[in-house]
């Protein structure tokens, strides 16, 4: 239909064109010229409903593509796209690599290359760790190593799994169970955030503080044994036992409330293994839970 020449015709031809509008809805509703062909599509689609995908200069729908910030640029439905759960953003796959111990893909741009154990296998982090990153000579070479992945002992920069094996074979003074809960109970655990090996356990996604959840890791640790003979499933059991009731009263709501889900709680599980070291800081309490629990 031309509106200014009041002419209305069925010759599929004229539309779209400069001054005709296309009828196609019996509820009187109309689509107007301004629109763009998409070869996805194999139809017309409004230019205001439209996204321009340059790398193959091809009009598709914008629900259809995904808007990619890093190159200001519209990502073809065809194109491979790989979401950033560290940072929420969306790239072309063959820009990013997959970072481990982030848990996530992140820009090349933004990578840095690093070490993770003595055996040089490598990893990236993202550029905002940067300053976290240490240098450490292994085999008269330099290597950018996360600082979280080191502790000093007795003078030495040693990786943290090496730790874990030293300590399991190192003669230290034993300890005994009421000794150890007690240390546990006792403990203040102060995690940073910001930390890199908490990145990628997505810890945040109901908005509170990890501080939260201090007291349900204390219950983990002295559980551990329960949880390392009865497995994974015995998790939602072991929280409840009664010896722990001064850490269970002191727990958050929405805590409790998460803990009765299994999936919660084997990720907090896999939270208090990854950060046990950097807990108990004490070599022979250490020791201890690692002779009840691995």
């Amino acid at each position: 239909m031309n509106v200014d020449e009041k002419i209305l015709s069925a010759n599929e031809d004229l539309w779209p064109g400069e001054g005709y509008i296309k009828l196609d809805s019996t509820l009187g509703s109309y689509t107007r010229a301004d629109v763009v062909w998409s070869e996805y599509n194999g139809d017309w689609i409004l230019r205001e409903d439209a996204a321009f995908c340059e790398r193959r200069e091809e009009w598709v729908y914008r629900s259809d593509a995904t808007y990619l910030e890093y190159v200001d640029e519209w990502a073809h439905p065809n194109d491979e796209i790989s979401y950033s759960k560290y940072n929420g953003d969306n790239y072309y796959s063959q820009d990013v690599v997959h970072s481990n111990i982030l848990g996530s893909d992140i820009l090349f741009d933004d990578a840095i290359s690093i070490v993770i154990n003595r055996r040089l296998d490598d990893d990236y982090i993202h550029k905002d760790f940067e300053k976290t990153l240490i240098n450490i000579e292994i085999e008269g070479e330099s290597y950018k190593v996360p600082s979280e992945k080191i502790i000093n002992w007795k003078g030495e920069n040693i990786f943290r799994d090496e730790y874990i094996d030293l300590i399991k074979n190192e003669k230290i003074e034993e300890v005994s169970e009421k000794d150890f809960e007690e240390y546990i109970l006792n403990l203040r655990i102060d995690i940073d955030k910001n930390r890199i090996i908490l990145s990628k356990y997505d810890l945040y996604y109901m908005g509170y503080p990890l501080s939260d959840f201090y007291d349900l890791i204390k219950i983990l640790i002295l559980e551990s044994e329960k949880i390392k003979r009865d497995g994974l499933t015995s998790i939602r059991l072991s929280i409840w036992h009664h010896r722990w009731t001064s850490l269970y009263d002191n727990l958050k709501e929405h805590v409790k409330e998460s803990a009765f889900g299994s999936k919660f709680c084997t990720k907090m599980w896999t939270v208090t293994r990854s950060l046990v070291t950097h807990i108990i800081k004490d070599p022979k309490m250490l020791k201890h839970y690692l002779e009840r629990t691995t």
